[in-house]
């Protein structure tokens, strides 16, 4: 596989029986070791969503912030980069997102810094609302500004529309 595509192993993680149960005591320890050693947990701050979890391909803690701006563009199924290059003053800094098919989900393109390998949490348009309305009750996001992100989002749509259409 290229080195810029992502495999979420989604094949076998979600497997529950052999190596990858739970429930025995195996290779993969008892109480799912794989599955709490894949996880990325999730936490809301003010200035986004912190992401840890383990690196796939090196044992390194990994921790990234995905930006409330970005999850409006994953919310509505636009690639936060398309909408974030006209409009770099909404991000601290613009990052290439791809999305799954297979897995309905948005994961951003970053690397681990340690082996190179891509990191890649994913974000579904669900997840991505799910944690814009714990930010909206937090009072994190500004309505008003949230509002204009979701214009410039739809724009976006609109002008990538019309370059597929010529």
């Amino acid at each position: 596989m290229p080195p810029d595509q992502y495999d979420s192993f989604g094949d076998i993680i979600n497997r529950s029986d052999g190596i990858f149960s739970g429930n025995e005591a195996n290779i993969a320890g008892q109480d799912g070791g794989l599955q709490a050693h894949d996880t990325a947990r999730t936490q809301a701050t003010m200035e986004g969503v912190a992401v840890e979890m383990q690196c796939r391909g090196c044992p390194r803690p990994l921790r990234l912030t995905v930006e409330y701006p970005e999850l409006v563009a994953i919310k509505y199924n636009v690639p936060p980069q398309e909408v974030f290059r006209r409009y770099p003053q909404y991000v601290r800094g613009v990052t290439e997102w791809r999305y799954s098919p297979s897995e309905q989900a948005w994961w951003p393109v970053t690397r681990c810094s340690g082996c190179q390998n891509i990191v890649g949490p994913m974000f579904t348009p669900e997840e991505a609302e799910h944690h814009l309305a714990r930010a909206r009750r937090n009072a994190w996001i500004n309505p008003a500004g949230e509002q204009q992100v979701s214009q410039l989002a739809y724009a976006t749509v609109q002008a990538m529309q019309q370059a597929q259409g010529r």
